[in-house]
């Protein structure tokens, strides 16, 4: 039987990349499987979640980073 596939949507900003690697991994060690994790980078001038999206976008297929020209900020 076919599973359907997830999708868990993430923001972040200007949190410590400790945590964004943390809440990344959480995700990831799902035992449902399949998953498809959708990051937003609302922060375009910072280096370091360029830098971890980057990484994570290379090591896992499942994971789709968007990287928005502006902060957009929650209305």
């Amino acid at each position: 039987m076919k599973k359907d596939l997830i999708s868990v949507l993430m923001c972040i900003y200007n949190e410590p990349i400790e945590w964004i690697e943390k809440s990344i991994q959480s995700i990831l060690e799902q035992t449902y499987k399949p998953i498809e994790i959708i990051i937003v980078n609302d922060n375009p001038s910072r280096v370091e979640n360029i830098e971890i999206l980057n990484k994570y976008k290379e090591d896992y297929p499942n994971i789709k980073a968007i990287f928005n020209d502006e902060n957009i900020r929650t209305i």
